[in-house]
């Protein structure tokens, strides 16, 4: 330590401390024994994350132009004009909130229509599944028929109504229907076809029949854009030679879910 100037310092116990003013100007804290415990040049480490004097919990504040230039990562800015709060990582300063009185545990109604800080422009893509969904009913005008014949197998009936549909969104096809038989032994089938496969999409089937339902969620049978249409057929016919079979109606039902 030859040619050193020096501070001498004493606590309050009576413990030596010892100020080094070395030739290069800076200042080094000893303990008693000439131990340094203190580079004052080179602490900032001490004060770091970990550090053994780690410094927590400091914003610095002022004006949105008095915001210094980032490039000390892990700092906090409050702009006292504004009430933005920014974080420096690094590189930049990152605005992670406004402090103008937001109740953060109720802020909802921000987001709302009408909101403070309303929501738009919203894709369907990130709604969470069936967010909205709906039901087209599609009547079949002509299907209520009487005195069909059942004593043969085979298509007895075919609407004359063809109705387009569209897959996008469409997560279900249904049908309803009501038929009675003049004899038990018959089966009947009133199924939903696509006209552009000739596939069934889905269907009903039995002697006879009251609001009978079906649904179909495997929609690889569904053209899009394509038109379907609603038939009945004689799948057992009867041994009764003149049976018949009445339709009283048939409803098709295209479920739609947006998601």
């Amino acid at each position: 330590m030859a040619g050193t100037k020096k501070f001498q310092l004493y606590d309050a116990t009576g413990l030596q401390r010892q100020v080094d003013l070395n030739t290069s100007n800076h200042v080094a804290i000893f303990d008693a024994d000439d131990n340094e415990v203190m580079d004052t040049e080179a602490h900032a480490s001490r004060h770091a994350q970990g550090g053994a004097d780690e410094v927590v919990g400091i914003v610095l504040q002022g004006t949105e132009a008095e915001k210094p230039a980032a490039g000390t990562a892990g700092r906090f800015w409050l702009s006292t004009d504004t009430l933005a709060l920014y974080y420096d990582d690094g590189t930049s300063w990152v605005q992670v909130g406004v402090l103008g009185g937001l109740d953060l545990t109720a802020h909802a109604s921000r987001h709302a229509a009408g909101g403070a800080d309303e929501i738009t422009g919203i894709a369907y893509t990130q709604l969470a599944v069936d967010t909205i969904s709906f039901t087209v009913y599609v009547p079949i005008p002509d299907s209520p028929q009487s005195g069909l014949a059942a004593d043969s197998t085979g298509v007895k009936w075919t609407t004359a109504f063809r109705h387009e549909w569209h897959k996008r969104h469409l997560k279900k096809v249904r049908i309803r229907a009501t038929w009675s038989a003049t004899q038990a032994d018959s089966v009947t089938k009133i199924a939903v076809r696509d006209v552009s496969s000739g596939n069934d999409v889905v269907s009903v089937s039995g002697n006879a029949a009251t609001d009978e339902e079906a649904e179909q969620t495997d929609l690889t049978n569904v053209t899009d854009g394509g038109l379907f249409e609603v038939y009945a057929e004689v799948t057992t016919a009867s041994a009764t030679g003149g049976a018949t079979f009445d339709i009283n109606y048939v409803v098709v039902e295209l479920v739609y879910g947006i998601s």
